[in-house]
């Protein structure tokens, strides 16, 4: 009986050891990737920094796709476009099948960084399988997000009837959520093209009084940048 006991006790002094080292490194994988996604829109050279520290000490393939989601964000940030689709496919290689919503994000953002390059055929594909995975998860507030990209790819390619649909859909969406971020962020997109002027000034001045509110520094100056405000 005693040499049962000691062979048990022998069992858990050889992995106890490695049981605590996996749950220490899932908590700092998770830890540096919340600090990756706050300093993401402050400081996106530091959110690349932490998102590459989790990617390094990921214990699971879901980890390490959602890092470097989150770099890919951070290179898009600094403009580095592509650096930022590389991350992604790298991403989308690790990410589980059932993931629809890292999945989304993934085509999402790859939509707009082949916008940015300028493969807008590229571009709109990815934006349709964006949109098609967000609606299969009934996921309305995604969904607007990526109408909102959509609109600005087809703003690029001068398609300015094609823009406006896709930004008011989503505007429409966010409204109906009551999601003031992201309704500002449609209603300045809403003025970045040739339109009814008088309908842009109501758009631009919401726009404004909604980041104020927010005390969303940056994105008043996006909103005061707009031509059609002296």
């Amino acid at each position: 009986m005693k040499n049962i006991s000691f062979y048990i006790i022998g069992l858990l002094f050889l992995f106890l050891p490695q049981f605590i080292h996996a749950q220490t490194t899932d908590t700092d994988v998770n830890s540096f990737l919340d600090k990756a996604e706050k300093e993401l829109y402050t400081n996106p050279q530091q959110a690349a920094y932490y998102a590459t520290k989790a990617r390094a000490m990921a214990t699971s393939s879901s980890q390490q796709s959602q890092a470097l989601y989150i770099y890919a964000q951070a290179e898009k940030l600094l403009g580095d476009f592509d650096g930022c689709i590389q991350a992604l496919y790298e991403a989308d290689a690790l990410v589980s099948k059932n993931e629809n919503d890292l999945k989304g994000h993934i085509y999402n953002l790859m939509s707009v960084g082949y916008c940015n390059l300028g493969d807008y055929t590229k571009a709109i594909n990815l934006s349709d399988k964006a949109i098609s995975l967000f609606k299969t998860e009934n996921d309305s507030l995604n969904l607007a997000l990526c109408y909102n990209n959509r609109g600005i790819i087809h703003t690029y390619i001068n398609e300015f009837q094609q823009a406006e649909r896709f930004l008011k859909q989503a505007l429409a969406i966010n409204r109906s959520s009551k999601n003031l971020k992201s309704i500002a962020s449609n209603l300045n997109n809403l003025c970045l093209f040739e339109g009814n002027i008088e309908e842009q000034l109501e758009w631009i001045n919401e726009a404004i009084i909604i980041n104020k509110h927010l005390n969303a520094t940056w994105s008043l100056g996006e909103n005061y940048s707009r031509h059609y405000i002296d």
